[in-house]
């Protein structure tokens, strides 16, 4: 648990769990509003495309339904997506996304694989990170909050609290 005292008796206790959300939560907001304050200096930005379309077109071959969450599982897949992500930055995109969209718990759930859900996720950023390095220029790199629902469909099948639920707990 942590604790939180002012002095005054307006003390709070966190669980851990508790506690690494409140920070997410004021991490997200700072990072948030630091992004602002950058695109804001450009009005207009050049993004990248489509990125599982742009995968399979390079030769990805999807375990069903996980499309570009298998080359982020798949370590020797990893090199697909940096390629893209280059590939769009040298086509001139000023900002690219993270290719982790399809990385959703109720998917990865159904091909026995939510152990990957984290690491699939935090290398959607690096591998990003990797391809902006390696070209040397200065590009934004968005992360991706996906559905945690199905993709192609208008009818509304969560609430935000089913939505939180799906990335918090499985």
């Amino acid at each position: 648990y942590v604790y939180f005292g002012n002095g005054k008796g307006n003390n709070s206790t966190y669980s851990y769990q508790q506690w690494k959300n409140m920070c997410f939560h004021w991490l997200s907001y700072i990072v948030f509003v630091n992004f602002l304050i950058i695109f804001k200096k450009n009005k207009k930005y050049i993004l990248d495309g489509g990125g599982g379309q742009t995968l399979l077109e390079m030769g990805l071959r999807p375990e069903g339904a996980l499309w570009s969450a298998t080359a982020l599982i798949n370590k020797n897949l990893n090199s697909l997506v940096v390629n893209m992500h280059t590939d769009f930055i040298n086509a001139g995109s000023e900002l690219i996304v993270t290719t982790n969209f399809s990385v959703r718990k109720k998917r990865l759930i159904q091909y026995n694989k939510l152990n990957y859900f984290e690491e699939a996720t935090n290398s959607a950023a690096l591998l990003a990170k990797k391809a902006k390095e390696n070209t040397g220029k200065n590009v934004l790199i968005a992360g991706s909050i996906p559905t945690q629902g199905i993709v192609y469909s208008a009818e509304i099948i969560t609430n935000d609290k089913e939505t939180y639920s799906g990335f918090y707990e499985t």
